[in-house]
């Protein structure tokens, strides 16, 4: 049986500064005393400083809503989110794959896609003779699991595999 390798997913899309705030206390809690990380990169008092810092930017910029103040938390904002970035590199590099020990860090857990295999051939395909000389629009609809596609065209015989 082959042994599937999980990665750390950071959650960042759409994250807001107060949810960013809340997963970076997360960490923390979940990383305080744990063996499987015992020291942390970046460490736990630097969390815990960004995320104070994102805090009270956050507060600042609620209360006020000021040029200053969104510009002081959108700063909080990126340097939070950076240093759980290097937490989730960190994780990783530690966790040797096991969803676990992910989970044990306050993170996600992503499985690897699996491949697909073999994909069919597009359907609906068809050429557009364009009002440039030489030049043909192709259109087809797409394949589900394909973002790459091969298009080979002749200007002899089709049936004439060599001419491809």
């Amino acid at each position: 049986m082959a042994t599937i390798i999980y990665t750390v997913r950071l959650g960042f899309t759409g994250v807001t500064p107060v949810t960013l705030v809340e997963q970076g206390r997360n960490h923390v809690v979940m990383l305080t005393g744990n063996l499987t990380y015992p020291t942390p990169t970046p460490t736990l008092a630097a969390l815990t400083a960004a995320c104070d810092a994102l805090d009270l930017a956050n507060q600042a910029y609620e209360f006020n809503r000021g040029k200053v103040e969104k510009q002081t938390r959108d700063t909080a904002f990126r340097a939070l989110k950076e240093l759980i970035r290097e937490l989730g590199g960190y994780v990783q590099a530690n966790c040797n794959g096991d969803k676990d020990l992910i989970l044990s860090a306050g993170f996600n857990a992503r499985r690897p896609n699996d491949p697909l295999g073999l994909l069919p051939a597009p359907q609906d395909m068809r050429a557009i003779v364009t009002p440039y000389p030489g030049r043909l629009d192709v259109r087809w609809k797409g394949v589900k699991g394909r973002s790459i596609y091969q298009l080979y065209m002749t200007s002899g015989d089709p049936q004439d595999a060599n001419g491809w």
